[in-house]
């Protein structure tokens, strides 16, 4: 397979910034579909060598609809 995107950084800092300077209101800063075949993860953070923390969120909540979040293995 050919990726569609790739994103090579050496360096330190950030990779990938979206930033979004208008007025108004940005309904969805990253949409992830695929309107055939089968997208089997959407978003992978399974490098558990190179990756600090797979998700900040700060003070923000997870929102969604019917979602079902496994915490079995969840540290504290």
């Amino acid at each position: 397979a050919v990726d569609a995107l790739r994103v090579a950084q050496a360096g330190t800092g950030t990779g990938i910034s979206l930033a979004f300077s208008n007025a108004g209101t940005t309904a969805d800063a990253l949409i992830i579909s695929n309107s055939a075949g089968t997208l089997t993860d959407a978003i992978d953070l399974s490098d558990a060598t190179g990756i600090t923390n797979a998700i900040n969120l700060g003070a923000n909540d997870i929102v969604g609809t019917t979602a079902d979040i496994n915490l079995n293995n969840c540290k504290k």
